[in-house]
């Protein structure tokens, strides 16, 4: 048996999570939240500033509003890197840290707004428009992942592209074998409808 290698803190920060892998259980909690507060709420800088504790932590990131005290305790570098920009802009510091993630794909179900310089006049007699529906955000969510999947694998998401995005999220070779469409050759193309279905399916 080989001894594994301890890891410690080097000068890239490994308190921020740099080489941790993201919870296998958040993404699979992403898939199948849907978040209630939508993109429409116009948000101010002096909104988010409210939210800065590690209890209540909102974050800017680009343009958006994400409520990220769920995430917290799923977070690889854990709350103190996280409380960094706690109601704060976080975008450069996140952008520094990881910029090869797809903040839509792991954040998405917790934006509560976009950031805006000013709120706009109200108008008494513009129609309301309604908030999507549970599955609606849930597929929106999915489609994120999927995005992501596709943009690493060159276009042409194979069998063996997506076992080794589930080796990645630490699932276990068995729970991936009794999945039937993994088991097939390597090289077997696999759709989004049927990643869908393989998603659903763990």
């Amino acid at each position: 048996m080989r001894k594994q290698k301890s890891r410690g803190k080097g000068k890239d920060d490994r308190a921020d999570g740099i080489g941790r892998r993201l919870d296998p259980m958040w993404m699979q909690l992403i898939a199948s939240k849907a978040h209630n507060g939508t993109p429409q709420k116009k948000l101010l800088k002096a909104d988010v500033a409210k939210h800065a504790s590690e209890t209540d932590m909102w974050m800017i990131l680009g343009d958006m509003v994400y409520d990220v005290t769920t995430f917290r305790t799923f977070h690889p570098g854990g709350v103190p890197s996280l409380m960094k920009a706690a109601g704060d802009d976080g975008t450069q510091w996140f952008s520094s840290v990881h910029p090869w993630v797809n903040i839509e794909a792991i954040l998405g179900p917790y934006c509560v707004g976009t950031l805006v310089q000013e709120l706009p006049a109200k108008s008494p007699s513009s129609p309301s428009q309604g908030s999507p529906t549970a599955s609606e955000e849930a597929s929106a969510n999915l489609a994120a992942v999927w995005e992501v999947l596709v943009e690493k694998s060159g276009g042409q998401v194979t069998v063996q592209h997506v076992r080794d995005m589930l080796f990645e999220l630490e699932m276990d070779t068995e729970s991936i074998d009794k999945i039937p469409k993994l088991k097939e050759s390597p090289v077997t193309p696999v759709s989004s409808e049927m990643f869908e279905r393989i998603f659903h399916s763990l």
